[in-house]
């Protein structure tokens, strides 16, 4: 009986050897190597061989080549079928990336519960940028009801790590929520001026500046700040985004402060960049590479 109990703890660390050969940990070198080298032809190649023999980091590399094109044409099926198998297997990056894509819908159907789901999971992992994306879910849209006071606690976790939308987003609630136990314009005021100190010519960052003092009952520095926001609107901002700093402004110019239920920019990928302005959150690069989604 014990010869057989030790032949079966052979047999099986015979298979778990066989499942992590040299070539696999060669082939993750290579993959890493000719990706950071930007020869992204033969990356593909050692990455897919890499990933097929069950390497997390070259599923995620290779997902990233897929979704990019940077081997040829882009291929977002493929991306997202390995994305999902090293989101599966406990890649964290992984995992955020497939929740983000659930929550915005970009190739895929937007599904809030997947979009959660896989967040949680990235967040599990102390993952800055899946806190973030947990509060632009709590935003809500037009098909999910919000609840701001979760937002606020996601936003707050991303905003104690730096993360410079986290810390906008949340002092946009504190400015503008209808919800008044959840606001608080003196905090809002306090919490965005180090950021505008960092980026003073940030549309985005006046903005909600400007909202925070509104809220503060402070309205000559609330036209102040709007109007320095408006003047450093990009030409390409336009429509209902650029009517939205204007309106804005009018409300502070008749003494009166912002409300919002729903940013119009919580439904869409690119939520900075619907207020205005691509505000990069250079503090907080965390994997590389980050995919474009």
């Amino acid at each position: 009986m014990k010869l057989k109990f030790l032949f079966l703890i052979l047999f099986v660390s015979v298979v778990l050897l066989g499942c992590h050969s040299p070539n696999d940990h060669s082939s993750l070198s290579q993959c890493k190597k000719h990706f950071k080298a930007q020869s992204y032809k033969v990356a593909l190649e050692k990455c897919r061989i890499g990933a097929e023999s069950g390497n997390l980091d070259s599923q995620w590399l290779l997902a990233n080549l897929y979704i990019k094109g940077l081997a040829g044409e882009k291929q977002p099926e493929k991306a997202y079928e390995w994305l999902e198998e090293a989101a599966s297997n406990g890649h964290t990056g992984a995992q955020r990336e497939l929740g983000k894509a659930y929550l915005f819908g970009k190739h895929i159907a937007r599904d809030g519960d997947s979009a959660v789901k896989w967040l949680k999971l990235a967040v599990r992992e102390q993952d800055v940028e899946a806190q973030f994306l947990m509060g632009i879910y709590y935003l809500g849209d037009k098909q999910r009801n919000n609840d701001q006071a979760s937002a606020i606690n996601w936003f707050k976790k991303a905003a104690a790590a730096n993360h410079k939308l986290a810390i906008n987003n949340l002092a946009w609630i504190y400015s503008t929520s209808p919800n008044p136990s959840l606001r608080n314009g003196m905090q809002a005021v306090k919490i965005m001026q180090p950021l505008i100190k960092r980026s003073p010519d940030s549309a985005v960052l006046l903005d909600t500046l400007a909202a925070a003092f509104a809220e503060s009952g402070d309205f000559k520095k609330a036209i102040d700040y709007q109007k320095q926001a408006i003047d450093n609107l990009k030409s390409e901002v336009k429509g209902a985004v650029r009517q939205g700093y204007l309106d804005r402004l009018k409300n502070y110019e008749s003494n009166k402060p912002w409300r919002e239920t729903v940013p119009e920019w919580s439904e869409n990928e690119d939520y900075d960049k619907e207020k205005g302005e691509d505000v990069k959150n250079d503090e907080n690069e965390q994997h590389e590479p980050v995919m474009d989604a």
